[in-house]
């Protein structure tokens, strides 16, 4: 596929070819060309007239300033390898006088500045068609896309303490993990059937993924395993998505309700408010307190 403006194009961009800057160094004489002819230097009928003089023609400079016309023979050689490498070195190419007149100090320095106006408006207008051109014919984003599934525990397996939160998903949504029978599981979308997390057999609850998706944090009771109550003490634990040990992070002296990871902070809530955790392990800080009669803590 061919993407670009038929009178601006090079000829290797024009057959289709891989393209560098020295494809924007062509475009660069073509925009001087006109710049300071006030005509287009590639016309045609059909955009393949165009492409074909592109390809064939020998631009015609003799409307160009003598100055300028090494300088854009440079940036208009049909061979890449020929062509002017760098635009830094444009001004080497510059002729010192024209040859038809030779004016005086006034005239030179008058048409210094406007020559050296042109350049620059043409390497301006260049580099800015050169980001149109990017901007264009990068892909687009790729569209929201909703997913909804349905997953049936397998026989034997149910969840654990109905009425709390036993389901989590990856930020990424590539994974899920859930509590049955008092244990982890982590399942892969793209997989049929969910893996224990080894470890995690001590009753937990309230699973929440961290951000990176590379932690799931939860809560497991300090007292007896699959005590069934919610009261009591409990601990937070983290354990990494790849697999290892559990990592304690605190003791909490009541069970937890809900959990969120962000920041690197673990933040939860307990029937006397709302508290944090660094996601390291630490100590713990209130966020709110429930009692309205005790000064809240943000």
């Amino acid at each position: 596929m061919i993407l670009g403006t038929a009178g601006y194009m090079s000829p290797e961009q024009a057959r289709g070819k891989a393209v560098d800057k020295r494809a924007d160094i062509w475009a660069f004489g073509v925009v001087l060309y006109e710049i300071l002819t006030g005509k287009p230097l590639f016309t045609g009928e059909t955009v393949s007239d165009i492409l074909a003089g592109v390809l064939k023609e020998q631009p015609d400079l003799s409307a160009v300033p003598v100055r300028v016309r090494r300088l854009i023979n440079a940036c208009l050689e049909k061979d890449p390898k020929k062509r002017l490498r760098d635009m830094g070195d444009y001004s080497r190419l510059l002729e010192m006088e024209g040859a038809a007149e030779a004016p005086g100090p006034e005239g030179i320095a008058a048409k210094a500045r406007t020559i050296g106006w042109s350049v620059a408006t043409a390497a301006l207008l260049a580099l800015s068609a050169s980001f149109a051109l990017l901007y264009f014919c990068k892909e687009p984003p790729a569209p929201h896309v909703v997913t909804r599934f349905e997953y049936s525990l397998p026989e034997g397996q149910n969840f654990t303490r109905t009425g709390r939160h036993v389901l989590a998903i990856l930020p990424d949504g590539s994974k899920l993990a859930y509590v049955a029978n008092h244990q982890l599981y982590l399942r892969a979308l793209d997989q049929i059937e969910a893996q224990p997390v080894r470890g995690t057999n001590e009753d937990p609850m309230e699973p929440v993924f961290s951000p990176d998706s590379q932690w799931l944090a939860y809560f497991v009771p300090a007292g007896e395993v699959n005590s069934g109550s919610p009261g009591g003490a409990w601990v937070l634990k983290k354990i990494s998505v790849a697999g290892g040990a559990p990592v304690t992070l605190c003791q909490l002296p009541v069970a937890p309700f809900g959990a969120s990871w962000s920041n690197g902070t673990i933040a939860f809530a307990i029937n006397t408010g709302a508290q944090a955790i660094p996601h390291s392990g630490g100590s713990l800080r209130t966020l709110v307190n429930a009692d309205p009669k005790k000064e809240q803590v943000m």
